[in-house]
């Protein structure tokens, strides 16, 4: 049986396995070792794990968008910015499962854990961005089957300033970027 909880700063003992869960999925290679303590401490931010028996087998980490993230986020659609000001903004970050614990809806359970969550932190709309990097555990289907629409969508996304450790430098990867809640027009 797999349980599911939010991650706490007193789980301390679970960090550096949910680092490496990431890393290994490549669901964000960049991940600083102490991204899940730093999240764990944010009032703002959440991250959610899934276990099996008492081992750590997938991580999810989420959070309100800050103001200071408004640019990096916008260049993705002309309309974002002034969306980020009206509304509370709910993030979906990564998303990682243990490669043997794939394909069995853990990575569905964590997306609706972290919607509820940024749901009861006042989140009216939802945004991910799905790195397609030529991996088949890429997160696009997870985000369309839960309702997410695709707002944009570069099949070689061309960076200058975003350093890809799997293109080991400049991206070049597929990115679509997911928006719930939202109507565009």
């Amino acid at each position: 049986m797999i349980n599911y909880r939010e991650l706490e700063s007193s789980d301390e003992r679970y960090f550096k396995r949910g680092i490496q869960v990431i890393k290994d999925s490549h669901a964000w290679p960049g991940v600083h070792d102490d991204q899940i303590k730093w999240f764990t401490a944010a009032k703002e931010c959440c991250v959610f794990g899934a276990f099996k028996d008492d081992k750590l087998i997938a991580v999810a980490l989420g959070g309100i968008l800050p103001e200071n993230q408004y640019d990096f986020y916008s260049v993705f659609h002309s309309e974002l910015k002034n969306s980020f000001q009206k509304n509370t903004t709910g993030v979906l970050l990564a998303s990682a499962v243990d490669k043997s614990y794939r394909r069995k809806g853990i990575g569905t359970k964590l997306l609706d854990l972290r919607i509820k969550w940024l749901k009861d932190q006042g989140a009216t709309q939802f945004i991910a961005n799905s790195w397609g990097n030529k991996l088949k555990e890429s997160s696009p289907s997870l985000f369309k089957q839960a309702g997410f629409k695709v707002l944009s969508y570069y099949c070689s996304y061309d960076s200058s300033d975003l350093f890809c450790f799997l293109c080991q430098g400049r991206c070049h990867c597929e990115n679509f970027f997911f928006i719930k809640n939202l109507d565009l027009t």
